[in-house]
């Protein structure tokens, strides 16, 4: 997959193009994703996305900015896995966000990007001020003679899938409800940082870990598989200020069963199954390691029943 600059870039082969923010890269968005190859495929055109950083919103200086689901880098790597053939990046300054929606469309979509089709969800809105809409695009569709197809919102067990749901879902810690919707498992990526420490004296060594986006989950004990390159591991995440050592700060502490080696500066990626537990708070050392040992024995069964339903 060829990753693309904007800005950047003169030249583009003529393309079937896919808008958004694409946050998550959800169920409802491999719907337009699917069908944007699907088009390519049929027509020997390249298959795009065209996706914007940071968030529309964030330039924009709206009051609630939804935190990401994932990060650029995670989003670009999902895309690549399925199977699209470029994704454009289209850097949002306050400039980029004065287009108006005709030349949105006809200067940047159409002239600069050579795109032959567009493939968006049926409430997609664009140019200044989201002015532009469904009806606008069909318009400028017979102007300039391009093909555009709107895909409908994906609905899953009554609800339809969108990343603000998905969002409430994991800051719940409702991870089963979520995955239902992502398609995956919630994950996050990082690197590893240096600790205090607190679990290696414990018996349990752990990866402190150092994220963006934004985290979403509440603070409390979760199980879930690390991935390392191409090695996955099980693992139990405590996610809080660890009140038994009197912290205040909040950190993410990833114990890697059966995994003892130095990682400082690596990036893992972890992705969350379930919630264990709440955090609280032990009134000594030694019931905190009893905690932790029913914590890991109860991970691993999890786990292996995870794996069983998946047939590995």
């Amino acid at each position: 997959m060829k990753i693309r600059y904007l800005k950047k870039t003169k030249r583009f082969k003529p393309t079937v193009l896919a808008m958004g923010v694409f946050d998550g890269v959800h169920l409802g968005h491999l719907k337009i994703l699917n069908e944007t190859k699907r088009i390519a495929h049929r027509f020997g055109l390249t298959s795009s996305v065209l996706t914007f950083s940071p968030h529309p919103l964030e330039t924009l200086k709206v009051k609630t900015v939804p935190p990401l689901l994932i990060s650029l880098e995670q989003r670009l790597k999902i895309l690549k896995k399925i199977g699209i053939d470029q994704v454009i990046i289209a850097k949002f300054t306050k400039n980029f966000s004065r287009k108006k929606p005709y030349d949105f469309i006809k200067e940047l979509v159409l002239k600069k990007l050579n795109t032959k089709w567009i493939i968006v969800g049926s409430d997609y809105r664009f140019g200044r001020g989201g002015v532009g809409d469904k009806n606008l695009l069909k318009i400028l569709s017979v102007k300039f003679k391009f093909k555009v197809i709107f895909i409908k919102p994906l609905v899953l067990e009554k609800r339809k899938v969108s990343s603000s749901l998905i969002r409430k879902l994991i800051s719940e810690g409702r991870l089963i409800e979520a995955s239902k919707y992502l398609g995956r498992h919630y994950n996050l990526a990082g690197k590893v940082v240096k600790g205090r420490c607190c679990g290696k004296l414990l018996g349990f060594a752990t990866a402190n870990l150092s994220v963006t986006p934004q985290l979403l989950l509440k603070g409390g004990v979760y199980v879930g598989w690390v991935l390392m390159g191409d090695k996955r591991k099980g693992a139990v995440i405590n996610i809080g200020k660890r009140p038994t050592f009197g912290r205040k700060s909040k950190t993410i502490e990833v114990h890697i069963f059966g995994f003892n080696k130095n990682i400082y500066g690596k990036k893992i990626e972890v992705f969350f199954v379930r919630k264990l537990r709440k955090e609280r708070k032990f009134k000594n050392k030694n019931e905190l390691i009893q905690q932790i040992k029913k914590d890991v024995q109860k991970a691993k069964k999890i786990l292996k029943k995870a794996d069983k339903l998946l047939g590995r």
